[in-house]
């Protein structure tokens, strides 16, 4: 779900490996498909470059729009 990803891509993005692995051990503990997951990450950061060039009118294609406000700080941070 949403927030999956966003814990996930917020401890890359905080340079924290030991949290990001921890999410991702959670997603797999919970049954999530590692191949799923992996596209859903590669959509998310794709999501994050829309927004670090500035493109605020380009739909996001890995969460809803009401997250895009989250996803702005985070392509800040990277």
């Amino acid at each position: 779900d949403d927030d999956r990803l966003i814990a996930l891509a917020s401890a890359l993005a905080a340079k924290q490996p030991g949290q990001a692995l921890a999410e991702l051990n959670a997603a797999l503990d919970a049954g999530v498909q590692l191949g799923e997951l992996f596209d859903q990450l590669i959509g998310y950061f794709r999501d994050l470059m829309v927004l670090a060039a500035g493109a605020d009118g380009v739909p996001l294609l890995s969460v809803g729009e009401d997250r895009r406000r989250l996803l702005a700080e985070q392509a800040g941070q990277l």
